[in-house]
């Protein structure tokens, strides 16, 4: 729909790091202009409320990122790694496939018994229920 170059340098110039917010800032400029007029002074404005918004809402997207904790942490995969660790196992794998993982793509190695105690140390660590307490 749009011009790719044109788009980049859309977000190039507006400081915007998401292309989905580079489209949506040229939506909202076309829909604001529409309601409101051509003047210099509306212009400003409503360049200077789209922007806002859409930069408090990456700082908002950002904030939310995964937050990992090193605090005690010295192996240095784990430092290196430890934001695709906690991502991956929030996808649902465990630590044995996060091993296998980060052996084939990144040449890590690390064992998966560190992996499990740098999960179990992160807030994000929900241990899974026995088949045998589910049915009770």
């Amino acid at each position: 729909m749009f011009n790719e170059k044109q788009v980049k340098k859309l977000q190039q110039l507006l400081a915007i790091k998401n292309r989905d917010y580079a489209t949506l800032f040229a939506y909202r400029l076309q829909k604001f202009l529409e309601q409101n007029g051509l003047k210099q002074e509306v212009i400003i404005k409503g360049i200077n409320i789209i922007l806002q918004d859409i930069h408090e809402k990456e700082k908002s997207e950002a904030k939310e990122k995964i937050k990992v904790n090193l605090k005690g942490i010295t192996h240095p995969v784990l430092i290196k790694y430890g934001t695709e660790i906690i991502k991956l196992y929030k996808e649902g794998l465990g630590a044995r496939r996060i091993r296998k993982l980060l052996e084939m793509e990144h040449n890590a190695k690390i064992s998966h018994t560190a992996i499990h105690n740098f999960l179990k140390q992160q807030s994000c660590y929900k241990p899974k229920e026995k088949e045998e307490n589910a049915k009770s």
